[in-house]
């Protein structure tokens, strides 16, 4: 068996020899030929592709902007029954940017009843210090009806990199009163800072045993010179019932230069006789 199998393979060999004999050597040439001309037959052909993609490619246009910064959030706000026909009310306006703030920021709040009708509008500007909530009170007016809400619109908000300023005050000796004509609240604000703040607000909150908003106020010192320590009172005409701690911030427009001034340089003569 092994025999017959060696004997059919020589005789398939000698076929193809006697195939390959038949081909004309013109035919192996020309064959030989073509396959050497295929090789740089690709790489021109290859270049030439390349060559059009790359002429109708457009790098991708880069736009460059500031780093996006978070909107401000209008967080709260309340209106309060100062007496028969008389209210206020606030909003608080939270930034959480660390080193932005806002220079003047424009606003409005409209008091409204259930049925839509304003009954006060008020159009005013603040500014807003970086990683911090903005308190802003409104005065009380009076009024037959009574509001039920406050619709609060932002203006347009434009960033600014807020000064490397130092402002230091601390808030000393809050107490809070009630005596027969409403509540009353005195502190007092030491300046820390090596200079004379012109001016400096000074918003309250009123806060209950469940942290519940019971009543909101502000007011300003001016021309608090360092190291000086200022009392200052807040009032309200009605009694309000169950206060039970007063939250004071103080806040200072570090974008204002006209705010910061050197404190009062003591005079060689100090009024006595030598």
């Amino acid at each position: 068996m092994a025999l017959n199998d060696n004997e059919r393979i020589q005789e398939v060999v000698l076929m193809a020899q006697e195939k390959t004999q038949a081909v004309g050597t013109k035919v192996w040439y020309a064959l030989g030929i073509t396959i050497v001309a295929m090789v740089p037959a690709y790489y021109l052909l290859k270049f030439g592709f390349i060559s059009i993609m790359m002429q109708t490619h457009r790098e991708p246009q880069v736009i460059y902007s500031d780093e996006d910064k978070q909107p401000l959030e209008v967080l709260e706000s309340k209106i309060f029954t100062l007496a028969p026909n008389t209210y206020a009310g606030y909003v608080k306006i939270r930034n959480i940017e660390y080193e932005w703030g806002v220079r003047r920021q424009e606003y409005t709040a409209e008091f409204k009843t259930v049925g839509g009708t304003v009954l006060t509008r008020v159009d005013g500007s603040t500014f807003i210090l970086p990683s911090s909530d903005k308190i802003i009170v409104f005065s009380r007016f009076t009024h037959e009806q009574t509001p039920q809400e406050i619709v609060f619109r932002l203006g347009e908000t434009k960033f600014s990199h807020a000064p490397e300023i130092n402002v230091d005050l601390d808030i000393q000796r809050t107490e809070i009163t009630h005596p027969a004509s409403g509540t009353i609240v005195y502190a007092g604000v030491k300046n820390n800072s090596p200079y004379t703040l012109k001016r400096v607000d000074l918003p309250v909150i009123l806060y209950g045993n469940n942290n519940q908003v019971l009543g909101v106020g502000s007011t300003i010192i001016n021309d608090l010179v360092s190291n000086e320590t200022r009392t200052f009172q807040y009032s309200w005409p009605s009694r309000l019932q169950g206060v039970v701690r007063a939250e004071i911030s103080y806040e200072v427009n570090v974008f204002d230069r006209e705010i910061f001034g050197l404190p009062p340089e003591s005079s060689p003569i100090d009024g006595r006789d030598e």
